[in-house]
């Protein structure tokens, strides 16, 4: 919806519009001066970062750049309106989805972590240079590492915390938090059994 005409497809006496994309700044202008409330999660890219920080007035574009970057994966912020949020951003947290979430959960497997969240794997309290960024980094280096650097990660509850505060997914959090409790023999294959019963063997 880029063209000068895609605001013709639209009666804005009627309302009741919903426009989800990840590339506002496309958009056609006169579309996006109606829209009424704006909610956005983490923008990394700066372009489209700064396109939806010229939508209100008044953002300071370092804060505003700053605030959308760094945003966690289950918070959002409704932009300045007229209607909803006044005259400043208000950031909240997502709630926890109602209905289970199963037909493109792998590709969540892939999504990266910010750098300053990225998983270090420590052996005797220091790092051993490896890293995870995402939950499939996490599963393709679980074979590789020693028993015993596993069996601490699970033992100080880093797993189920990197899981939950990161990606937020209670539910692989849950199952990690049982395998922590429950000291199983084989805590490795366990885990990666976890990680792949909950996105997909090949995630």
């Amino acid at each position: 919806m880029n063209r000068l005409d895609d605001p013709q497809l639209f009666d804005h006496e009627l309302g009741g519009y919903l426009l989800v994309t990840y590339r506002i700044s496309d958009l056609s202008p006169d579309i996006l001066r109606a829209c009424e409330a704006v909610i956005v999660t983490r923008v990394v890219d700066r372009r489209q970062a700064l396109a939806l920080l010229a939508l209100p007035p008044g953002i300071g574009t370092s804060e505003g750049l700053a605030l959308l970057a760094n945003l966690a994966i289950d918070e959002a912020v409704l932009l300045p309106g007229p209607l909803e949020s006044g005259d400043s951003l208000k950031r909240f947290r997502v709630a926890p989805r109602l209905a289970a979430h199963v037909r493109h959960r792998r590709k969540y497997a892939a999504v990266p972590a910010r750098l300053d969240q990225e998983f270090v794997f420590t052996q005797a309290g220091r790092p051993m240079g490896k890293r995870a960024r995402g939950v499939r980094d996490l599963l393709s280096a679980l074979p590789e590492l020693p028993a015993n650097v596993v069996q601490g990660h699970l033992d100080r509850g880093d797993f189920h915390r990197w899981i939950e505060d990161v990606f937020g997914d209670s539910e692989l959090g849950g199952a990690i938090r049982f395998l922590e409790r429950a000291h199983v023999a084989n805590a490795r294959e366990a885990l990666v059994h976890a990680i792949a019963d909950r996105y997909g063997g090949d995630c």
